[in-house]
Formats: C-alpha cells, structure tokens, sequence
C-alpha cells in the first residue's frame, strides 16, 4: 500500500511524543497499532531508533539515544543558530532522519511555536527504505520543518545556505576524505557550523598524527577507508579551510551498537581477549565529535 494512503498517515493528529527509557515515544489519541504493525515489514530494518509508536515496539540497530546525549550539549551551544526565524539545518547520511526528529522535538520542547517559522531541517541520505522510513515517521509529524532528498554528500555542492550541517557515521565510509570535507564546507553559509562525527583510533604516545587504511574489513565491516587518530583529523580539517576547529568528545561507543536480526553487536567485532584491538588485530575506534566553523 502506498505510504500516502496508509491510515498511519491519515490518522487525527493529536499525540504527545516522549522518551521512555532510550526509545522515542509517539503516542495518539487515535491510536492506530495494527496499521503500524502492518506497514513495518514494507519498511526494512532500522538502523536508527528504536520508537514506540502507538504501542509498538520498533527494535534498532543502534541505541541512538547514547549518541543524542552526547549530540545535545553541542546543540544546546548553538541555541542562538537554531532559534533564528530562518534557520536552515542539514543531517548528512541521515539514514532515517532520527536526530532531526529529535532535534525538532528538543527544540519544541523548548518553544511550542518553533515550527511555525520558516524553519527548515533537510535530511540527506541515497537509500531508499531510509527515505521510506523517514516518510512513515514524518507521516505521524507533519508538523515538524523537515524534508528528506534522497541523494549523499555530494549532492551538497548544489546547496550554500545551511547554517547548521550535521555528519555522523559518514566520513569514513567515503574514498575522498578530504573531498567530503570541502564539499561540506561550501554547503554552509559563511559563519555556519558543522558537527562532525567519526570514528578515530587512539593517539599514539609521541602525538604524531597518524590513520589507518584498512586493506579489507575493519571491525567486522566493509567500506571503511579512513580511519585518523584525533589529531589527524582536525589537522586534515584545518588544511581543507576550517575554522575554530574544536574536538568535542572522544567516546568508546562500545555499547551504542548491539546485535540486530544478522547485523552483529559492536563488542562481537572485538577481540575477546583485548577490547582495545579489533577482530582483524587493528586498533579499536573510538568515537569522536568535531564542531568547526566555516
């Protein structure tokens, strides 16, 4: 059935949304489970959450909620950003669209009128049950400013308005480092900040800057090229035209992925008798935040 004909969509929109534990709540009046239940296969598997949604549990992947409480004070440090009539936000590899939910939340949390500016949050992300995912989300909050394009970083370079860009779980995914760097740099409006982020590996004694270029899987993983110590990273982000280049965080996310249908947990990808190497015998990521500001 056509998302836009699904009564999940069409339902009355009187709810309250909430955080129960780590799972975001969407709760009707009207409430609708069995339609709920029965558009989830359509779905996918996701990645980002989990919800509760009219008394339906939707498992995820990854515990976002860890990585939100971390997230929020450097959004809480941009207040004056985010409370401008016209502000304009972008979430790069989106998936499917969990942080600017929450952000939107947080922000009506704060003031109830904030969606009813011009106001706008643009999730970016090229897989197409992410944009179905964020469909059926944004059908159960159409009043929150957000809109997905279905395409990656790359199409940024069309864009030069945001004011606010946020990369998470994306950079070291990508051949060109660097490249992604720029391109998201041009994105932005001069002054415009970015939070980024990425995995690192942990710095040497001597702090000589160094990566690692995994030659196969790196954790478990496929598609990881780039892999910095945290004074590489702000060192190449320094050098592609960032300014006040600031490390936010550096955590060892151990828990934040856990098993999921045939997706293994993070700490299944370590080795079990030395948590600081990787399966393959590499060092194990951490987690960084970087806010720079263009």
């Amino acid at each position: 059935m056509p998302l836009d004909s699904h009564p999940v969509r069409n339902a009355v929109l009187l709810m309250r949304t909430y955080m129960q534990d780590d799972c975001f709540v969407i709760e009707r009046d009207l409430p609708d489970a069995v339609g709920v239940r029965n558009i989830l296969p359509s779905l996918g598997p996701f990645r980002k959450g989990p919800f509760l949604i009219d008394g339906v549990f939707i498992d995820s992947h990854w515990n976002s909620d860890l990585k939100w409480k971390v997230l929020l004070p450097m959004l809480e440090g941009l207040l004056p950003l985010l409370r401008e009539s016209r502000v304009r936000l972008a979430d790069v590899g989106s998936n499917n669209g969990y942080y600017l939910f929450r952000l939107v939340d947080w922000m009506l949390g704060l003031d109830p009128t904030w969606a009813e500016g011009d106001r706008l949050c643009t999730a970016f992300d090229p897989v197409a049950d992410f944009e179905a995912q964020f469909r059926f989300l944004h059908g159960l909050l159409p009043h929150y400013p957000l809109r997905f394009e279905r395409a990656g970083w790359q199409s940024l370079s069309e864009h030069d308005a945001f004011d606010i860009v946020l990369c998470m779980g994306v950079l070291y995914h990508h051949t060109d480092p660097a490249e992604m760097l720029r391109t998201l740099r041009s994105s932005l409006r001069k002054g415009g900040r970015l939070i980024l982020e990425t995995m690192v590996v942990p710095s040497r004694e001597d702090g000589v800057p160094y990566a690692i270029v995994p030659s196969g899987r790196y954790a478990g993983a496929k598609g990881i090229w780039f892999v910095p110590d945290v004074h590489a990273l702000l060192a190449l982000m320094r050098r592609t035209g960032w300014q006040k280049v600031e490390l936010a965080s550096v955590r060892s996310a151990i828990d934040e992925q856990k098993r999921f249908g045939d997706f293994p947990s993070f700490r299944e990808m370590l080795d079990e008798n030395d948590i600081t190497r990787t399966i393959e015998g590499l060092p194990a990521p951490q987690r960084a935040f970087v806010i720079a500001q263009k």
